[in-house]
């Protein structure tokens, strides 16, 4: 075990020990075992100490505490995220993060957040029927739209990496990669396990505050400018910016929504735990807090319900796009076969998840 790669921190009764790059939510012993350890006690003479303080047994101590080391250790590091390269590295995205940091002081954050929401709602309810409309966009427009959007995703990490800078962390590098086939960016911030629960929550949002931030600008822009193509490219940017706010909320994603409810509710693991919950009796029995325990059981719930509902949508989606091509109701062969193809990845995905969670029930029953 080498213990200057495990980083901890305490706030109140929470313990959080961050080890590479994967953070564990410990109890107060384990935490004063490391707190030893880090301060150059051996391992025996921290369990030996700490035993004796809290006046309980070594042995015992001993045995717990080397069962959660070896358990770290046997767990794969592997992120969500496959195919990572590197787009803007560590040095600049502290320097850029750490020029934007007005942009969280307490007052000029609460005004401008209020005034994106209401510009963006408004901007949504008066245009939305613009969004898709093959009449409305030509070919050279949703190159531009494609641009821009890229360039939005950029900004969307750049507010992740300087929410973390404004609360005297530092980012490592934005990146890009694929989570399951869809590619996406990405901003490493592990640095944030070891910050409070309000401060984790903020930058998780960061990158929707930053995409709707964008997005206000671009509206103040199409309504000084007289319509044109570049305007109709900068409508369907703001459209399609809107959309992919409302999809970083949902939770049901390893997106900005599923980590803000995750930190809300102090719950690390939220996915797997509320599978667990749901469909392991086991788990249910030996769970003690049973606020949390009520808690995963709804969002276990809500979840695979959404779940269910996005198989019925693929299936359904799959055949009809099957038919249309059976039956050459339909000229465009090119755009059919991608989604058939996503359909098809997107059903063995969710059957996949199903078949993991089961498979550990199956394992753990006996």
């Amino acid at each position: 075990m080498n213990i200057n790669n495990i980083h901890l921190s305490a706030y109140g009764n929470t313990y959080i020990a961050t080890i590479a790059s994967k953070a564990y939510k410990i109890n107060a012993t384990f935490y004063r075992v490391l707190c030893c350890i880090k301060s150059g006690l051996s391992v025996e003479d921290a369990i030996y100490q700490v035993s004796v303080e809290i006046d309980t047994d070594y042995d015992v101590l001993f045995e717990k505490f080397c069962s959660f080391i070896k358990r770290t250790q046997r767990v794969k590091h592997e992120s969500y995220i496959r195919y990572k390269c590197v787009v803007i590295k560590e040095k600049l995205v502290n320097k850029i993060a750490c020029s934007l940091l007005f942009l969280y002081s307490k007052y000029v954050f609460i005004l401008l957040l209020f005034v994106c929401i209401t510009t963006n709602a408004t901007y949504l309810y008066f245009n939305y029927e613009h969004f898709g409309s093959p009449s409305y966009y030509t070919i050279e427009i949703g190159i531009m739209v494609f641009i821009g959007y890229i360039l939005s995703l950029i900004i969307h990490e750049i507010g992740h990496a300087t929410a973390t800078a404004s609360m005297g962390k530092r980012s490592k590098e934005i990146g890009f990669g694929f989570y399951i086939i869809f590619p996406v960016f990405y901003t490493d911030v592990t640095s944030v396990w070891n910050m409070k629960k309000k401060e984790r929550i903020l930058v998780s949002f960061g990158g929707v505050y930053f995409q709707l931030l964008v997005n206000a600008f671009i509206i103040g822009l199409i309504f000084f400018f007289p319509p044109c193509a570049l305007i109709r490219a900068m409508d369907g940017l703001v459209i399609s910016n809107i959309l992919v706010v409302m999809i970083s909320m949902t939770p049901f994603f390893r997106n900005d929504g599923y980590w803000v409810l995750s930190d809300f509710w102090d719950i690390p693991n939220l996915l797997k735990k509320s599978d667990d919950a749901l469909f392991h009796p086991y788990f249910r029995q030996e769970y003690d807090n049973k606020k949390e325990r009520f808690k995963l059981i709804v969002f276990g719930f809500a979840n695979n319900m959404f779940r269910i509902y996005v198989f019925v949508r693929l299936v359904l989606n799959l055949f009809s796009t099957l038919i249309d091509m059976i039956g050459m109701m339909t000229q465009n062969i090119m755009l059919n076969v991608v989604n058939i193809i996503i359909s098809i990845i997107g059903i063995y995905w969710i059957l996949t998840s199903y078949y993991k969670i089961f498979q550990y029930e199956n394992k753990n029953r006996y």
